[in-house]
């Protein structure tokens, strides 16, 4: 009997892992994501399945090295997700001059993936609440792809109705840290002042849910002082996906600061 049953939940989250990588891969067509490792949870459950269906099973010592990295895993990730649910919001009491809104995809044709659209959509709510708060629009051309994220960003939000001359341009960017070195030479040519003068003043953060909590860290880890998130709403079938890709870049961070001290200050 328990046999049956581990052969049946293996099978089932094969299939379930399968179908989820396929949805993902169709909503995300790129040539190499995240959702790869969705791909290679369903063969370790489609070979976990064989073994059980010829009667082969772990021995005693191999269940437990499973065991024991299945509950170091959990543990970990307990622990970052509740940093990563408990990020600093700007609920729209705080008005900052600036509101810096992070790329999140680009498709192939040029449009914006989902993602970035619900940054926007938040971001051009805030500043028609805000009217003295400016935009910077942050990301660059990607690799595979050929159009930068800002220009395509800065267009989507005058359709929102937010006017031009509120929206700055920073389309260099390739990751999160350099979101935030760019744009802040950006705040420093708009309003005439040194970089350390820039990042005394409070900035308004635009990203996803998920990956507001480590880009406030990586934020205050580079120097900003006064440091707020405004969440954006994410297709709820990208859930498990990116809060997954999330648990693992926080790890990540986490390590890199712990063993090389990097990112560094600014300034």
């Amino acid at each position: 009997m328990k046999t049956k049953i581990l052969k049946a939940l293996s099978l089932f989250f094969a299939i379930l892992f399968f179908t989820y990588a396929v949805v993902i891969r169709i909503l995300t067509p790129v040539i190499i994501s995240f959702s790869d490792i969705w791909f290679l949870l369903s063969l370790f459950f489609i070979f976990f399945f064989i073994r059980l269906k010829k009667g082969k099973f772990l021995s005693k010592k191999g269940r437990i090295i499973l065991f024991s990295f299945a509950g170091l895993a959990f543990a970990i990730s307990a622990v970052n997700l509740f940093f990563i649910f408990t990020p600093q919001v700007n609920d729209g009491s705080v008005s900052t001059k600036y509101l810096l809104v992070l790329g999140g995809g680009i498709r192939r044709d040029g449009s914006l993936s989902e993602m970035p659209m619900e940054r926007l959509r938040s971001a051009s709510l805030y500043l028609k609440n805000h009217p003295e708060t400016k935009a910077i629009v942050s990301g660059g051309t990607l690799p595979l792809s050929e159009y930068a994220e800002a220009p395509a960003m800065k267009k989507e939000l005058q359709l929102m109705g937010i006017e031009e001359e509120r929206v700055l341009v920073e389309d260099e960017a390739l990751n999160t840290i350099q979101n935030f070195q760019k744009s802040l030479l950006v705040i420093c040519r708009e309003e005439n002042i040194s970089k350390a003068e820039a990042l005394s003043m409070p900035l308004t953060v635009v990203t996803s849910s998920f990956h507001l909590a480590r880009s406030e860290r990586l934020a205050r880890r580079l120097g900003f002082t006064e440091v707020y998130g405004l969440p954006a709403k994410i297709p709820a079938v990208y859930a498990l996906n990116v809060y997954a890709r999330e648990i693992l870049c926080y790890v990540k961070l986490n390590l890199e600061i712990l063993f090389t001290g990097k990112p560094e200050r600014i300034i």
